[in-house]
Protein backbone atom coordinates (compact mmCIF):
# COMPACT_ATOMS: atom_id res chain seq x y z
CA UNK A 1 0.00 0.00 0.00
CA UNK A 2 1.03 3.47 -0.63
CA UNK A 3 -0.55 6.55 0.81
CA UNK A 4 -1.83 9.02 -1.76
CA UNK A 5 -1.84 12.81 -1.11
CA UNK A 6 -4.81 14.24 -3.38
CA UNK A 7 -3.59 17.11 -5.36
CA UNK A 8 -5.20 20.47 -5.57
CA UNK A 9 -7.37 19.58 -2.52
CA UNK A 10 -7.06 20.36 1.16
CA UNK A 11 -10.01 18.67 3.46
CA UNK A 12 -10.52 19.80 6.84
CA UNK A 13 -7.69 18.35 9.29
CA UNK A 14 -9.56 15.17 11.33
CA UNK A 15 -6.56 13.36 12.41
CA UNK A 16 -3.59 16.11 12.31
CA UNK A 17 -1.76 15.75 15.47
CA UNK A 18 -1.70 18.30 18.14
CA UNK A 19 -4.12 20.38 16.14
CA UNK A 20 -8.14 20.34 16.90
CA UNK A 21 -10.66 18.76 14.57
CA UNK A 22 -11.53 21.38 11.83
CA UNK A 23 -14.98 22.69 11.05
CA UNK A 24 -16.54 20.22 8.84
CA UNK A 25 -13.95 17.64 9.15
CA UNK A 26 -15.71 14.86 10.06
CA UNK A 27 -18.03 15.36 7.37
CA UNK A 28 -15.75 15.74 5.10
CA UNK A 29 -14.21 12.18 5.92
CA UNK A 30 -17.35 10.54 6.17
CA UNK A 31 -17.64 11.70 2.30
CA UNK A 32 -14.38 10.75 0.78
CA UNK A 33 -14.45 7.02 3.10
CA UNK A 34 -17.78 6.98 1.12
CA UNK A 35 -16.89 7.28 -1.92
CA UNK A 36 -13.69 6.11 -1.95
CA UNK A 37 -12.97 3.07 0.78
CA UNK A 38 -12.88 -0.27 -0.46
CA UNK A 39 -13.19 0.38 -4.13
CA UNK A 40 -11.32 -0.35 -6.70
CA UNK A 41 -9.87 3.22 -7.82
CA UNK A 42 -7.58 4.58 -10.35
CA UNK A 43 -4.28 6.93 -9.47
CA UNK A 44 -3.51 9.60 -11.63
CA UNK A 45 -0.56 10.90 -11.62
CA UNK A 46 0.40 14.75 -12.70
CA UNK A 47 3.84 15.54 -14.83
CA UNK A 48 3.28 19.37 -13.55
CA UNK A 49 5.51 18.45 -10.38
CA UNK A 50 7.28 16.11 -8.14
CA UNK A 51 5.71 12.88 -7.51
CA UNK A 52 5.62 12.50 -3.99
CA UNK A 53 5.63 15.64 -1.43
CA UNK A 54 7.70 16.07 1.72
CA UNK A 55 6.49 13.44 3.79
CA UNK A 56 7.12 10.65 0.57
CA UNK A 57 3.09 10.50 0.20
CA UNK A 58 2.31 9.95 -4.12
CA UNK A 59 0.15 12.98 -5.27
CA UNK A 60 -2.41 11.89 -7.35
CA UNK A 61 -6.08 12.14 -8.61
CA UNK A 62 -8.08 9.82 -7.58
CA UNK A 63 -10.83 8.57 -10.16
CA UNK A 64 -13.50 6.77 -8.94
CA UNK A 65 -15.40 3.62 -10.57
CA UNK A 66 -17.73 5.97 -12.52
CA UNK A 67 -15.01 7.86 -13.99
CA UNK A 68 -15.78 10.84 -11.21
CA UNK A 69 -12.57 12.65 -9.63
CA UNK A 70 -12.27 12.40 -6.15
CA UNK A 71 -10.61 15.66 -6.10
CA UNK A 72 -12.92 17.63 -8.03
CA UNK A 73 -16.08 16.09 -6.40
CA UNK A 74 -14.55 17.37 -2.97
CA UNK A 75 -14.76 20.72 -4.10
CA UNK A 76 -17.45 21.12 -5.99
CA UNK A 77 -19.42 19.57 -3.30
CA UNK A 78 -17.74 21.93 -0.48
CA UNK A 79 -16.10 19.31 0.98
CA UNK A 80 -12.66 20.65 0.77
CA UNK A 81 -11.05 23.67 -0.70
CA UNK A 82 -8.92 24.01 -3.88
CA UNK A 83 -5.44 23.88 -2.58
CA UNK A 84 -4.00 27.30 -4.37
CA UNK A 85 0.04 27.17 -2.62
CA UNK A 86 1.18 24.43 -5.00
CA UNK A 87 0.29 24.79 -8.91
CA UNK A 88 -0.79 21.72 -10.88
CA UNK A 89 -2.29 20.95 -14.12
CA UNK A 90 -5.77 21.47 -13.06
CA UNK A 91 -5.70 24.67 -10.84
CA UNK A 92 -7.74 27.25 -12.56
CA UNK A 93 -10.74 24.50 -12.61
CA UNK A 94 -10.52 23.82 -9.22
CA UNK A 95 -10.49 27.42 -8.01
CA UNK A 96 -13.99 27.87 -10.37
CA UNK A 97 -15.08 24.76 -8.53
CA UNK A 98 -14.29 26.32 -5.45
CA UNK A 99 -16.01 29.14 -6.32
CA UNK A 100 -19.05 27.92 -7.83
CA UNK A 101 -19.63 25.85 -4.53
CA UNK A 102 -19.15 28.53 -2.45
CA UNK A 103 -21.80 30.68 -4.58
CA UNK A 104 -24.14 27.84 -4.29
CA UNK A 105 -23.03 27.71 -0.49
CA UNK A 106 -22.83 23.82 -0.62
CA UNK A 107 -21.08 21.57 2.07
CA UNK A 108 -18.54 23.52 4.05
CA UNK A 109 -19.47 27.06 2.39
CA UNK A 110 -23.04 26.97 4.11
CA UNK A 111 -21.58 28.07 7.33
CA UNK A 112 -17.81 28.70 7.58
CA UNK A 113 -15.95 31.26 8.74
CA UNK A 114 -12.93 32.87 8.59
CA UNK A 115 -11.39 31.71 11.35
CA UNK A 116 -12.60 27.96 10.57
CA UNK A 117 -10.62 27.85 7.42
CA UNK A 118 -7.05 26.66 7.00
CA UNK A 119 -4.39 28.76 7.61
CA UNK A 120 -2.85 29.30 4.20
CA UNK A 121 -6.60 30.06 3.32
CA UNK A 122 -6.93 32.80 5.86
CA UNK A 123 -3.62 34.39 4.52
CA UNK A 124 -4.60 34.18 1.12
CA UNK A 125 -7.87 36.10 1.91
CA UNK A 126 -5.82 38.74 4.22
CA UNK A 127 -3.05 39.64 1.27
CA UNK A 128 -6.36 39.52 -1.42
CA UNK A 129 -7.90 42.07 0.99
CA UNK A 130 -4.53 44.13 1.08
CA UNK A 131 -4.26 44.18 -2.62
CA UNK A 132 -7.99 45.69 -2.76
CA UNK A 133 -7.63 48.59 -0.39
CA UNK A 134 -4.08 49.36 -1.74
Amino acid sequence: TTRIRLIGVDTPETKKPNAPVMYFGPEASEFTHTHALGKQVTVLLDTAGKPRDRYGRLLGYIKLPDGTILNELLISEGYGYAYTPYKHSFSNKYNQLQKQAKAAKRGLWKDVTPDQMPQWLQRDMQKQAAKKAA
